[in-house]
């Protein structure tokens, strides 16, 4: 788990490559450290994820994906992708 040189005066960044914990609800939010509710993710998609959906809950990222992306159709929450 390597950091880089920078001139930033803390001296190193992050690995964008490193392997992360991400807490599916955030531990803000109620959620808890246990397995369910934890993935290993690389740090650039973890940063990634809380820019786009900040801390929200799987569900309020449903509920923002419904009514801003999807014109309000539920149907789509539902459907099999085999």
């Amino acid at each position: 788990m390597s950091k880089k040189k920078t001139n930033d005066p803390k001296g190193t960044i992050p690995d964008p490559e490193q392997w992360t914990t991400h807490h599916i609800v955030p531990r803000s939010r109620g959620g808890n450290k246990l397995q369910n509710n934890t993935c290993e993710v690389r740090r650039k998609q973890h940063e990634a994820y809380h820019t786009m959906f900040k801390n929200m809950t799987p569900d309020e990222i449903l509920e923002e994906l419904v009514a801003n992306y999807w014109g309000g159709q539920r149907h789509w929450l539902y459907m099999s992708v085999e």
